[in-house]
């Protein structure tokens, strides 16, 4: 039986990459509390770009990191600094794990993760149930010349409210990356501070990640975000008179705006998985439950309620209604595949 018999339907290749990148937009952006924030970022960003925007990233990704190369991703946001620092939250570790994952799988591409020191904890917790093996960054020149596979993770945990000085010149040193991910990551604004989403200011317990992306630009380095709010790195343009804080001082060259940034990262996975026929390297339900809960033990809570009980799930979306999408978005990778078969 053709595969698409049904509407008599006979898409190219393309075809099915554009149905593919709708479907995880759709997913990564379920208003499912019918705020009207996901839609409404995601909508200014779709009018730039013109095409889905989980693929959109996932291509570019594809295209710019080599086999072997090297990914640099910057996570991680303190909830309550006002009362302790290393108050974390599980948006934002499980989606650097998920890409950082997804990434290895396809590409045999290592990851470096700069987090703010106190918070290092939650993201290695992460990485760990994702499947990546730790390992201190001069260990991670040794993995990538080996012949063997090995998914590792270096993790750099850096001072808070300091000056990074040379550090991030060195990191891209050493590691070369091929591309920088901010997932669900503080920036800075055009006055210079940072600010929460409700528009208070974030004043302490801040790692002051701009030199970062700003060395990556002058390398020419590609930068990307997945986010939830336009509070966080790079998304300058996702800024409206909604918003009750300043624009962002940057604007990275690609955004993934999503209900929650897990969501925007896990579509980045799925879409990777997709385009190289490894459907088996998208997030699906199980690894999600198992990333926020582990994130959860090293000490993160929802930042909404306060709990730090893995069933509350994520920003307010319970374990059952987060865990669910995960999966659609991995089955929508695996019938992509099957699609693409069907039509050489």
């Amino acid at each position: 039986m053709d595969y698409f018999s049904y509407l008599g339907d006979h898409p190219d290749r393309g075809e099915l990459e554009h149905r593919l990148g709708a479907t995880l937009d759709r997913l990564m952006t379920l208003d499912v509390n019918l705020t009207g924030r996901a839609e409404h970022l995601y909508s200014i960003e779709r009018r730039r770009t013109q095409r889905p925007i989980s693929l959109t990233l996932a291509a570019r990704l594809l295209e710019t990191v080599s086999a072997g190369g090297t990914l640099l991703i910057v996570t991680g946001c303190s909830v309550r600094p006002e009362i302790d620092v290393s108050v974390g939250e599980p948006d934002g570790p499980p989606g650097a794990a998920a890409i950082a994952r997804a990434m290895f799988m396809t590409r045999a591409c290592q990851t470096v993760v700069a987090v703010a020191e106190p918070l290092a904890e939650q993201v290695e917790a992460a990485l760990r149930t994702a499947g990546a093996t730790l390992v201190e960054e001069a260990v991670l020149q040794r993995v990538k010349a080996s012949p063997k596979p090995l998914f590792a993770a270096a993790v750099i945990g850096l001072p808070v409210d300091e000056d990074l000085g040379s550090r991030p010149q060195q990191i891209f040193d050493v590691h070369r990356p091929s591309a920088v991910l901010a997932i669900e990551h503080l920036g800075f604004a055009s006055d210079g501070n940072a600010y929460f989403s409700t528009g208070k200011p974030f004043i302490n317990a801040l790692l002051r990640s701009d030199p970062i992306f700003r060395e990556a630009a002058a390398r020419g380095i590609l930068r990307a975000c997945c986010v939830d709010n336009p509070n966080e790195a790079g998304t300058g343009r996702l800024h409206s008179e909604i918003a009750r804080h300043p624009p962002m001082a940057d604007s990275f060259e690609h955004i993934v705006p999503g209900t929650i940034v897990n969501w925007a990262a896990y579509a980045v996975a799925a879409a990777i998985g997709a385009l190289t026929g490894r459907p088996e390297a998208a997030f699906h339900g199980e690894l999600d439950e198992a990333c926020v809960r582990s994130t959860i033990e090293a000490g993160a809570v929802d930042p909404f309620s306060g709990f730090a009980d893995p069933a509350l799930g994520v920003d307010t979306l319970e374990k059952s209604v987060h865990s669910p999408v995960t999966t659609l978005m991995a089955r929508t990778a695996k019938g992509f595949c099957s699609a693409s078969r069907a039509i050489r």
